[in-house]
């Protein structure tokens, strides 16, 4: 009795049986799943039983039908059908399993799966798209940073030579005029660049030590004249707790004192800005290096200060005038593990303050100090210039010509130095990045990878408008490099370093 009950239940009532005859007429249906009449022909419930109206003169075969999906007289469900065609003894029936609940069961779980899926691909495929505009941005700002700082490099390095002929005062003032403005599409540059870095995660650190004297004596020679040229104050104040030296990356701490005084001196027209800068120990091997620059200027009303505080995409935010300066500067700070704020007021002007965490350091800063240098004027060298732009080399050849010293040759491609350094020998080379036929990372690894000693260890110097690749030039055996736009001073320094070091492991 209860096998019955349960039968009725479970196994019953999700079934129906209908007979038909052969002519395709239905003879017998217990209408547990959807209403049918005796006398009507199976093809007039469905389109779907016209297959089955085919199958009818074919006897004694099963045929299986898996999760069909019909709607028979109002009533809609999900079947698994067996058709039997019926035999000499036995009229065709149908046997319909209701499978609704499972396939309602599993479509939602395959349209979960699928959704799950597409969900996945998309964010796969914006990950892809955000890579592959992520690098195309980087070649695109190394490409534009090669085509601008090439001849913004001709350009401020002819300056300078003009600036050293016979001049009259007003030509004098045309040549500052042209080189202040050229130096400030340099800087853009490089803020450019940064700023690309930084987004991409690109932006790395490089620690060393410096002297925090020199590195403010320095900032204080580049600024005092500056700001004289507004009869603004300069007002730099070290405390008596600051270690002579420290170790951070002394090019990244001089780019945001620069960035910050810039800000300062283009909002500040009458006044001062000053500068204090105190350390406050951590413990015996590291301080928080702290500075704080203040101005008279107009100040920062309360809204872009927190916007600039608190914001986590430099392009999104909408600091009128403030360029990617500020941008930089915070970002900046936050990968040397330090802190930057904005304070008020308006009225006053602005302070920023600005915090980094530093190792101390005794050993001796890793400057060239003059007597350190090799006068070039006192030793022969034979240098070859590698450049495919006559300007560039022009440009170097006048850098040059005050030291007759120095045996100087050119090469337009990486094809020809190698030829070139095969046939004679050479104390350095010069060698720009982007030449045709063979650049010059791929000439330079040529050269240290040579079996000949005397080739492979011939010093190479990377003249580059590109200084976001410097790990592929140290992989390529590039010993140093200089950044276009560069002046006389930055290449023999460039020069100098090299063979010092070269001296250094030498132990002379």
């Amino acid at each position: 009795m209860i096998t019955e009950f349960l039968k009725e239940k479970y196994i019953t009532s999700k079934c129906q049986i209908i007979v038909i005859g052969h002519d395709g007429n239905i003879t017998e249906t217990d209408n547990y799943l959807f209403e049918t009449n005796n006398g009507t022909q199976i093809t007039n419930l469905h389109p779907f039983f016209e297959t089955i109206s085919h199958l009818l003169p074919d006897k004694n075969k099963e045929h299986v039908f898996h999760c069909v999906n019909l709607e028979i007289n109002e009533v809609k469900g999900n079947y698994n059908i067996v058709f039997f065609s019926g035999s000499d003894t036995l009229n065709p029936y149908l046997i319909f399993y209701d499978f609704t609940e499972n396939c309602d069961y599993l479509q939602t779980i395959v349209q979960r799966r699928n959704d799950s899926v597409i969900a996945l691909e998309t964010q796969l495929l914006k990950e892809k798209q955000h890579i592959s505009e992520k690098k195309f941005k980087n070649k695109f700002l190394a490409n534009i940073s090669h085509d601008l700082k090439t001849p913004l490099g001709a350009v401020l390095g002819f300056l300078e030579i003009l600036n050293k002929t016979p001049l009259n005062n007003e030509q004098k003032d045309l040549i500052n005029t042209i080189r202040k403005s050229g130096n400030h599409i340099k800087s853009l540059i490089d803020d450019l660049l940064d700023l690309s870095k930084i987004e991409a995660g690109e932006l790395k650190i490089n620690y060393s030590t410096f002297s925090v004297y020199d590195l403010i004596n320095h900032i204080q020679k580049i600024y005092t004249p500056i700001l004289a040229s507004k009869n603004l104050l300069f007002n730099p104040v070290i405390q008596q707790n600051i270690p002579p030296f420290l170790v951070c990356d002394k090019t990244r701490v001089l780019q945001i004192f620069i960035n910050l005084l810039d800000n300062a001196f283009k909002f500040t027209n009458e006044g001062s800005i000053s500068l204090n800068i105190a350390c406050k120990t951590i413990n015996k091997n590291s301080v928080e290096f702290n500075f704080s620059i203040t101005d008279t200027g107009i100040g920062f009303p309360e809204a872009k200060r927190n916007s600039i505080n608190s914001f986590t995409k430099f392009h999104q935010t909408d600091i009128e005038g403030s360029g990617l300066g500020l941008s930089i500067v915070k970002k900046l700070v936050e990968n040397m593990n330090g802190k930057m704020q904005i304070l008020p007021g308006v009225k006053q002007g602005t302070c920023v303050q600005v915090a980094i965490p530093m190792q101390t350091a005794n050993g001796i800063v890793e400057n060239l100090s003059n007597n350190q240098k090799i006068p070039l004027t006192e030793t022969h060298l034979q240098i070859l210039i590698a450049d495919d732009n006559e300007v560039n080399i022009r440009l170097i050849k006048k850098m040059l010509k005050d030291y007759p010293n120095l045996t100087i040759e050119t090469a337009k491609n990486g094809v020809e130095v190698l030829k070139i350094v095969e046939q004679k020998y050479f104390d350095l080379i010069l060698m720009d990045i982007e030449m045709p036929e063979m650049n010059g990372l791929e000439a330079s690894l040529k050269i240290k990878t040579h079996p000949n000693p005397i080739i492979s260890n011939i010093p190479v110097i990377a003249i580059t408008a590109n200084a976001t690749e410097i790990e592929k030039y140290t992989l390529a055996g590039i010993s140093g490099y200089v950044s276009k736009p560069f002046l006389k001073q930055d290449l023999l320094i460039a020069i100098e370093k090299i063979f010092v070091e070269n001296l250094q492991k030498m132990n002379i």
